[in-house]
């Protein structure tokens, strides 16, 4: 989803994106040549840093991967052992209030 293009939410959509922050799609210590990881980080990145008001939850807080050891950027553990999950939701343009 992000390797191509940045996603965009629209109004009244509810998101659940999984397993970018700390596996796929994270700056690593070594450098990294391929295209479609600095596509897909970078997408990332991006659609992040747009919906940040759209942030609604988490499955698990930040602080459980560095807890558990796996601050190792790039580490596939956040897919099977600690499977994050980031819920978005935009409201509709009537609008209700988005928790901060």
């Amino acid at each position: 989803m992000f390797l191509t293009q940045t996603p965009t939410l629209r109004a009244g959509e509810f998101s659940v994106v999984a397993g970018y922050q700390y596996g796929i799609a994270r700056n690593r210590i070594f450098p990294i040549n391929s295209e479609n990881v600095l596509s897909a980080t970078n997408g990332w990145n991006t659609f992040r840093q747009e919906n940040k008001q759209y942030l609604f939850d988490q499955l698990y807080p930040d602080d459980v991967y560095y807890l558990f050891g796996y601050w190792l950027e790039g580490s596939m553990g956040t897919l099977y052992e600690f499977p994050s999950a980031y819920y978005y939701y935009m409201p509709s343009e009537e609008g209700a209030a988005v928790k901060p």
